[in-house]
């Protein structure tokens, strides 16, 4: 994902899959999806999505204690809270 517009499609099926995927994989998207949430190349649906998603992981009491998992996906949310409505 180097430019705006780039692998919409895709990155909406990884974020509407992501629930189902173990930890570790979780882990490994949210890393993913900070830079590209930072250089602002992700379409305002798939952030609304990555909001949701991103609000659940860290919500959910099976993650209580993987302050991994949480602290990766609460990067997520600080990339992309302010831009969304």
């Amino acid at each position: 994902m180097q430019e705006a517009g780039a692998n919409d499609e895709l990155y909406s099926l990884i974020v509407d899959s992501l629930l189902d995927w173990d930890d570790k994989m979780q882990k490994e998207c949210a890393y993913s999806f900070v830079q590209p949430l930072h250089l602002d190349l992700i379409n305002k649906r798939n952030k609304e999505k990555t909001v949701k998603v991103a609000v659940q992981i860290t919500t959910d009491d099976d993650n209580a204690e993987n302050e991994e998992l949480l602290t990766a996906w609460i990067d997520v949310l600080e990339a992309v809270v302010g831009q969304v409505d």
